[in-house]
């Protein structure tokens, strides 16, 4: 259940941040891959659709 500050702050910010909702290493490996991906799309690996590019 969310308190009246957790709602308000929703509907003035449009997001709401809940700590431990997510195990830390679900965020870490999550965290991992998203940075692991975003190298490959800016050395050109990857396309934006994140197909592999035939050099």
């Amino acid at each position: 259940m969310l308190t009246r500050r957790q709602t308000q702050t929703f509907y003035d910010e449009g997001f709401l941040k809940l700590e431990g909702v997510i195990p830390k290493l679900m965020v870490d490996a999550a965290r991992k891959a998203i940075n692991h991906r975003m190298g490959q799309l800016s050395a050109g690996e990857l396309d934006l659709e994140g197909d592999r590019r035939l050099n």
